[in-house]
């Protein structure tokens, strides 16, 4: 499992959950004291199709703001 992310800037509290394609972790951001969630694509990556909805995700989740959503990086 991972400890750390980015030279050490996001340290890893916990795996919350994982899928056919990757693995969600609860993170703290060192620099900027909050809590994230980090999306790690599985090993062997995604087809193109798989690429494009993991893409479309994150755009449509990044423009949500509210205390319960985990910001997008």
């Amino acid at each position: 499992m991972f400890e750390s992310f980015q030279g050490g800037r996001y340290k890893v509290a916990k795996k919350l959950g994982e899928g056919g394609k990757g693995i969600v972790f609860k993170a703290e951001d060192t620099r900027l004291g909050r809590t994230v969630a980090i999306k790690v694509i599985k090993g062997e990556g995604l087809d193109q199709e798989s690429f494009a909805r993991f893409e479309q995700e994150a755009k449509a989740t990044a423009g949500l703001s509210h205390p319960h959503i985990v910001a997008i990086l």
